[in-house]
């Protein structure tokens, strides 16, 4: 389904996403990309890249590289499948290596798990 315009003022839908910037061929900072800047998609050494009429965004499709750009605002890598705000993490349960976002967590309290060995840190 293709996302439809005000009839009104013939604005385009804005459809944005985080990627991260390319300076100098590096991965410079994290911003969000509005896809009506996009030319085109393309792949390049195993990345999605995006390029806008003068820069060049890749698209972020690991954890690591999230976590990069997300430190300084409280995430963490826990373990290989969850990025987390630290920030907003309430109570630890250290039998089952579940983090919640509540102090007082019930069977429907969202949680990520932390890895044994972050555990121990």
């Amino acid at each position: 389904m293709r996302p439809t315009s005000s009839a009104d003022n013939g604005d385009k839908p804005k459809f944005v996403m985080p990627v991260l910037k390319m300076r100098d061929g590096e991965f410079a900072e994290l911003v969000m990309l509005d896809l009506n800047e996009v030319l085109y998609i393309n792949i390049e050494d195993r990345n999605i890249m995006y390029h806008t009429e003068h820069e060049k965004f890749c698209h972020i499709s690991k954890l690591g590289e999230l976590e990069e750009h997300t430190y300084e605002f409280g995430f963490d890598l826990l373990d290989k499948t969850n990025l987390v705000n630290m920030r907003r993490v309430k109570y630890l349960d250290e039998k089952t290596g579940k983090i919640y976002f509540e102090e007082h967590p019930t069977p429907k309290s969202k949680f990520a798990f932390v890895a044994a060995l972050q555990r121990k840190l």
